[in-house]
């Protein structure tokens, strides 16, 4: 529910429903919207499972600025000492540092690609919490009968603020916290 429509669909709906209206239909359709951004911003367990993720990304951020770091160190440090040295050595030190260097890109693009550290652990994380607001949406949906609720955050166009559903999904997941 938290997806956004992609803009042929919306295009699709938007005509659908000037279609139905035309026939007299559009009158028995409820439509409401959410507004994504802000239930994650009210809601205390996806704030929760959002402080874990920017944390672990800091985390290993902080192992990667140390490595590089040291790896520096190691480079300034070779070419100190480059004029003592034999040109044996100097291949030997220049393999050695194109290893820490190929290693240290290797550890960054681990973090931060597609399906990477990151992502793993962003979605380790936030899926359930996102999940609950999905179900809260739907039994909303369901329980209220609404026939389309939208994401107010994609591609839609207007939207009168009356039926913006985003407190009444809070009130669902509150629910769903335990007391204090």
């Amino acid at each position: 529910m938290v997806r956004c429509l992609k803009i042929p669909a919306l295009f699709s709906f938007i005509l659908s429903l000037s279609a139905l209206y035309s026939i007299g239909l559009a009158a028995e359709l409820k439509v409401g919207y959410i507004r994504p951004q802000y239930i994650f911003s009210k809601y205390p367990p996806y704030q929760e499972a959002q402080k874990q993720v920017d944390a672990y990304q800091k985390q290993e951020l902080d192992k990667l600025q140390k490595n590089s770091q040291d790896y520096q160190n190691k480079v300034k440090e070779a070419d100190q000492n480059a004029i003592l040295m034999t040109e044996e050595i100097k291949k030997t030190k220049a393999e050695e540092l194109r290893k820490i260097r190929e290693s240290l890109d290797a550890d960054y693009q681990e973090l931060y690609k597609t399906g990477g550290k990151l992502e793993t652990k962003q979605k380790e994380l936030l899926t359930p919490v996102i999940d609950k607001i999905n179900a809260a949406i739907t039994r909303l949906g369901k329980n209220d009968g609404y026939d389309y609720i939208l994401d107010a955050e994609g591609p839609v166009l207007y939207a009168n603020q009356k039926y913006d559903l985003s407190d009444t999904v809070l009130k669902e997941l509150e629910k769903e916290i335990p007391k204090k």
